[in-house]
């Protein structure tokens, strides 16, 4: 698809056409652009509506309920598969370009936020039931990227499966594809992943109930969490218990009992106990990731200690 773009021989429709609507017929084509022009950008419910009737036919599949909002752009619609009650919000965009892929998938009672875009480059999108993917998220694919049932995902998240250079080759990175991958990437059923979390390719697989903490970095596989797993370490377990309460014995004899915790009034000989603090602070989190669910050790200073 990208070589068909960046060919110099063909024109500007011809490379437009490629990029948008693949190999769809000129009559396809015009008809599509016309619902866009048309109704795409008709404000408040009137425009609800008018998308409601006008757009369904363009899509490989699209379900009762389906709701279009405004300015939301479509590319290759005929591999964008909605289910019933599908929500897509403003200016969201769905992108299912490639040659030989199947497309986007969207289950029933899928959730779509503002501005978030979800594309693909010869590669394949599903999200299961009931799963909400907050604004001005980017999830993207050209291998296969499988979200299951009733997932939260926060806000700015950036999921991919692909989309890799090679530093070890000596081709400017300009010239290289971006399509190197390290397989397929699954996430399980119920998971819940929070604000601007970035999950790269080598995650592979993260299991059914995870928790990803906002602003984490996966790139290696994480269990499933069960119920009862969770239902026994929810908070801190009690060895993550007296870990803290060590901590803050340490600091307050440090401190001689003054109670003041401001960083701006620590003497120097405090610095020994920030450093523990720290020290432990990088052992919770290493535990919280046991418990298949991350949580930055930037987090436990501020917050834990």
């Amino acid at each position: 698809m990208s070589s068909k773009f960046k060919d110099n021989r063909g024109g500007g429709f011809s490379k437009y056409r490629a990029l948008v609507h693949g190999d769809a017929s000129i009559a396809v084509v015009a008809l599509r652009e016309i619902c866009f022009l048309l109704f795409g950008y008709v404000p408040g419910p009137i425009g609800m509506v008018l998308r409601k009737v006008f757009y369904p036919w363009m899509f490989r599949k699209c379900g009762k309920g389906v709701v279009f909002g405004y300015g939301v752009s479509f590319r290759h619609p005929h591999k964008i598969s909605l289910g019933d009650g599908v929500f897509i919000d403003d200016f969201a965009m769905l992108d299912a370009k490639g040659a030989a892929n199947s497309g986007i998938t969207l289950g029933d009672g899928v959730f779509v936020g503002r501005m978030t875009k979800i594309y693909c480059k010869d590669g394949d999108i599903s999200l299961g039931e009931r799963t909400n993917v907050s604004s001005l998220c980017t999830l993207y694919s050209n291998n296969s990227l499988a979200i299951g049932k009733g997932c939260m995902i926060g806000a700015y998240t950036y999921i991919l499966s692909g989309g890799e250079y090679d530093h070890r080759d000596a081709t400017p990175y300009a010239e290289q594809t971006g399509m190197g991958t390290k397989g397929p990437l699954v996430i399980g059923d119920d998971c819940w992943i929070g604000t601007r979390a970035t999950i790269l390719d080598g995650a592979q697989s993260i299991g059914d109930r995870a928790l990803v903490a906002a602003c984490a970095m996966v790139n290696k596989p994480v269990a499933a969490c069960r119920r009862s797993h969770w239902r026994k370490h929810s908070g801190l377990a009690p060895e993550l218990d007296q870990l803290r309460q060590g901590v803050r014995d340490l600091e307050r004899a440090v401190f001689k009992g003054n109670g003041d915790r401001s960083p701006h009034r620590r003497p120097n000989h405090c610095l020994s106990a920030v450093g523990a603090m720290e020290a432990s602070a990088v052992v919770m989190e290493r535990y919280s990731l046991m418990m298949n669910f991350h949580v930055p050790s930037s987090y436990m200073i501020r917050h834990v200690f």
